[in-house]
């Protein structure tokens, strides 16, 4: 197995609010674990990203079994998530499971990247609507908000999401 990437942050409970909301850089959060086979999968084009956006964006892990404050307070139900955050607040869409693309994760960064000395253009995200679980998956769907400001015309743009990924273990 290839090494993990030494550009690959480690995110925890102690260090969240330093490293990520209060990172000058645009900030990838991948929630994981150990026992979770599709974490594993996803694991490469992390490590990959990290390399290829060294010094331009901060890209990083958050194990779910040892961070499960984290896991609470961004209501994270299914791993693996990607989180997108820039100037200390969340933006652009979650990815979960399946969804979770080279493709789509670059372009997010490179939305950030794009937007990061101006924020004529930003991306707000409004939350979950609803939750669903159910077994074994767990099914998150979600209204983003995608929020263009051209001069004084503000566009609205909603985009439903529905995602399923392996189900978070509850605490045995």
């Amino acid at each position: 197995a290839a090494m993990a990437s030494p550009n690959v942050v480690s995110f925890s409970e102690k260090t969240f609010q330093q490293d990520v909301l209060g990172a000058a850089k645009p900030v990838l959060v991948d929630f994981w674990a150990e026992w979770c086979g599709p974490c594993k999968m996803i694991a490469p084009i992390i490590d990959e990203l990290a390399d290829e956006y060294q010094g331009r964006a901060v890209i990083g892990k958050v194990d779910v079994d040892s961070n499960q404050g984290l896991a609470v307070e961004y209501g994270i139900t299914a791993i693996p998530t990607l989180l997108f955050f820039k100037g200390g607040a969340e933006v652009g869409e979650r990815m979960s499971g399946e969804e979770i693309k080279r493709t789509a994760i670059k372009a997010q960064v490179e939305a950030m990247l794009s937007n990061h000395r101006s924020n004529a253009s930003a991306m707000r995200r409004t939350g979950p609507a609803c939750r669903r679980a159910s077994s074994p998956c767990s099914m998150a769907s979600g209204s983003y908000q995608t929020l263009e400001s051209m001069g004084s015309n503000v566009k609205l743009t909603n985009i439903e999401i529905s995602t399923a990924a392996t189900m978070v273990r509850p605490n045995s």
